[in-house]
C-alpha cells in the first residue's frame, strides 16, 4: 500500500516558512515534476509593478551585472558572437480539496504553484556550471477565464517585468495587462527547482474529476456491510493514478473483523479505518468496493446502518491541471537577449471527501 506519509517542503529560504503539511502522500514519477510543496500561509493581495519588493530589484541588478554580455568573447571571423540559448524547465501543480456532504458539494479550492528550472545554458564561452547564477528571463502568466483569485510571487526570484527593466535600464517599457503578468525571473544556480509564485483560484472554478458514493446496509442480525462507488469524469484529461482510498469506521462495528471485497482492504486499528490503493482509474471509468464488519454487541444492525462512514479519496493525475492559466517563457531583450526554450509538466493532485 502507499504510506500515507506528508511529503518534504521544498526549503525556499523563507518563501514557504511554517507551511502546514500536505494532506497528500509523496508520488513517485519519472515526471521532471518535484515534489509540490504544501500551501503556505494565507496569500495577500496581489501586488502591482510599481510595488515590486525592492530584494527583488537587487537580486536582478546583480544577476544582470554578474553575466553581462558588454565584453562578449571575441570574434575572428568578424560575425556576430553565438546568442546565448537556454531551456526553462516549468513545472505547474495544481490542488484540489473538495468535501461533499450528502453527495452535495459542500466546499471546494484549487491552489497552484509554479516552480522553475534553467538547464543546458549554451553561448556564454567557458559555458555554465550547475552552480552558476543563469541569465536573467521573462514569465508570462496567461489567465484567459480569469480563474486566479489572488497570486503571490516568490520576490527573491520574481520581480514586474517593466519595474525590472527600468530598474537596471531606467526604460519604461510595458507591464502586465488585464489577462497577462509578466515577470523577469532570477534564479540562483541552474539545475535545481525553485518555486516563483503560488496562486488561489476563485470559487466559481469547481471541477469533478472524481465522485463517491457509499451505502450503507444491514446484513443479517449482526453485520454490516459498506459498498463504495468511485468513478471517474469522462471529461478528464488524463487517467487518474495513485489512489488511495480511507473509510474511517465507528465504533459501533468491530473493525478487526473486516472482510473486503475484492480482496486488499487493510484495517489500521490505531486510525479505526479501512485503506484501499488502487494503481489508476481512467476516465469515465468506475470500480466498485464493499467492506463488511460484525456489530458491537450492544448494537443491532438496524442501528449500525445509520452510522456515517465518512470516505476520503486521494489522488493525482499527470500532463493535466484544473484551470486555464497558461504560461510562457522568453528572453528579456532589454537586459539579456537570448534564444530560451520551454519544457513544461503540469499535474494536479485531489483530496476528495465525501459524508
Amino acid at each position: 500500500p502507499i504510506p500515507l506519509t506528508t511529503p518534504q517542503s521544498v526549503n525556499a529560504d523563507g518563501f514557504f516558512e511554517d507551511a502546514p503539511a500536505s494532506p497528500y502522500p509523496p508520488q513517485q514519477s519519472a515526471s521532471p515534476i518535484p515534489q509540490p510543496t504544501s500551501p503556505g500561509p494565507p496569500l495577500n493581495r496581489r501586488t502591482r509593478q510599481s510595488n515590486q519588493d525592492a530584494a527583488a530589484t537587487s537580486a536582478l541588478e546583480a544577476a544582470v551585472a554578474a553575466t553581462t554580455i558588454s565584453n562578449p568573447p571575441p570574434s575572428t571571423s568578424g560575425e556576430a558572437p553565438p546568442k546565448v540559448r537556454f531551456q526553462v524547465s516549468v513545472a505547474l501543480n495544481e490542488d484540489l480539496a473538495c468535501s461533499y456532504r450528502d453527495s452535495k458539494i459542500s466546499s471546494c479550492s484549487v491552489d497552484g504553484m509554479i516552480q522553475v528550472q534553467v538547464k543546458n545554458v549554451e553561448g556564454l564561452g567557458d559555458g555554465v556550471a550547475a552552480d552558476d547564477e543563469p541569465p536573467p528571463f521573462a514569465l508570462y502568466l496567461r489567465d484567459p477565464s480569469h480563474h486566479i483569485r489572488v497570486i503571490q510571487e516568490n520576490k527573491k526570484y520574481a520581480g514586474g517585468y517593466g519595474a525590472a527593466v527600468a530598474s537596471v535600464t531606467g526604460e519604461n517599457v510595458a507591464g502586465e495587462s488585464e489577462h497577462e503578468r509578466k515577470y523577469v525571473l532570477t534564479l540562483p544556480k541552474t539545475s535545481s527547482y525553485f518555486p516563483v509564485m503560488k496562486y488561489k483560484c476563485s470559487n466559481d472554478l469547481r471541477p469533478v474529476p472524481i465522485r463517491v458514493q457509499t451505502r450503507v446496509r444491514p446484513h443479517g442480525a449482526s453485520m454490516v456491510r459498506v459498498a463504495l462507488q468511485v468513478s471517474s469524469n469522462p471529461a478528464n484529461e488524463d487517467d487518474l493514478t495513485d489512489l488511495t482510498i480511507v473509510m474511517a469506521v465507528p465504533p459501533t462495528v468491530k473493525g478487526e473483523t473486516l472482510v473486503t471485497s475484492p480482496p486488499g482492504g487493510v484495517w489500521d486499528q490505531e486510525k479505526r479505518s479501512v485503506l484501499w490503493c488502487v494503481s489508476e482509474l481512467g476516465e469515465g471509468e468506475k470500480f466498485q468496493l464493499q467492506a463488511q464488519f460484525e456489530m458491537d454487541d450492544q448494537v443491532h444492525a438496524e442501528e449500525a446502518s445509520k452510522s456515517m462512514f465518512p470516505v476520503v479519496v486521494r489522488s493525482q493525475c499527470m500532463y493535466a491541471q484544473l484551470s486555464d492559466v497558461e504560461v510562457e517563457v522568453g528572453d528579456v531583450p532589454e537586459l539579456w537577449p537570448a534564444d530560451v526554450a520551454i519544457k513544461l509538466a503540469r499535474r494536479f493532485r485531489l483530496s476528495h471527501r465525501e459524508r
